[in-house]
């Protein structure tokens, strides 16, 4: 959690969460980002606790505001997003619109992600072909991220292998 575990917000933003609903949660969130880090661990527990039914037009649009704030962390699971969007896709991609529009870049793959996995209907036309580019774009790149990780963790699994080939363990104390 960052330097929300140092200074209690996150402490104080976990039992908040608890008790409150989902627009003061998701408002709680927008304000959080100028707070401290706490924005991706809030963002995440809305969207992991409220249920895809939960959610209207006008919090799928806060939501969207509140994930353009974040900078860093990880986002939050595109599976549970896309959840969420498949309930009200067209206030998530007019939300992505208006971000767009006011001179900010698409925004970040993990916004962009879930997107990809709703009925392509919703994308058709010309009016959303530059979001529909942006989208094959972060699929891209998701897909690349994850060839990467999976080259990485082939790589420490034949170095593991060798360890193990002349007596070694790989168990924490050994480093690179």
């Amino acid at each position: 959690m960052g330097t929300s575990t140092r200074n209690g917000l996150g402490l104080v933003a976990e039992r908040l969460i608890e008790r409150l609903d989902l627009d003061t949660g998701l408002e709680l969130a927008v304000r959080a980002s100028n707070v401290d880090g706490s924005l991706p661990w809030i963002l995440q527990r809305l969207i992991e606790t409220a249920h895809p039914d939960a959610w209207n037009p006008r919090r799928v649009t806060t939501l969207m505001r509140a994930r353009r704030l974040m900078a860093g962390g990880p986002p939050p699971d595109p599976a549970l997003l896309a959840g969420i969007f498949a309930h009200h896709p067209a206030a998530a991609i007019a939300a992505v619109h208006i971000q767009q529009i006011q001179g900010a870049p698409w925004g970040p793959a993990g916004q962009l992600l879930p997107l990809s996995r709703i009925d392509p209907a919703f994308l058709e036309g010309d009016q959303h072909a530059a979001l529909r580019q942006a989208i094959a774009r972060a699929v891209d790149e998701e897909r690349k991220r994850q060839e990467r990780a999976g080259h990485h963790e082939r790589h420490l699994q034949q170095v593991r292998a060798l360890l193990d080939e002349r007596g070694l363990a790989l168990d924490g104390s050994f480093h690179f």
